[in-house]
């Protein structure tokens, strides 16, 4: 609508957004693939009907689980965060109480 608007009269796109009201960062939103989206409904369908007690947050849970990351890298990282949060050196603690005077 908007292009169609700044072709049809000229005018700029913040003026075109302003007048019909809407976000100018409306415009620059990727539209998301319907295929990709249409796939991930169906996928969470599918685990909703296995485990019908899970809710949101467990279905979500499982899907990250199962899902690579874009990136790949990040998850990696977490992980092996995570692995090694366990060997990070114990704070130092004083060998004797401290004592006001």
């Amino acid at each position: 609508m908007i292009a169609y608007v700044r072709g049809r009269l000229g005018y700029s796109q913040r003026k075109v957004c302003r007048v019909l009201g809407q976000a100018r960062s409306t415009q620059r939103y990727p539209a998301k693939d319907a295929a990709a989206e249409r796939a991930l409904v169906e996928r969470i369908k599918a685990l909703a009907a296995k485990r019908p007690r899970f809710g949101q947050d467990r279905i979500t849970a499982l899907l990250r689980k199962r899902t690579p990351a874009p990136g790949g890298l990040k998850r990696w990282e977490e992980r092996v965060e995570q692995e090694t949060a366990g060997e990070r050196a114990a704070p130092s603690v004083p060998a004797a109480p401290l004592l006001y005077q």
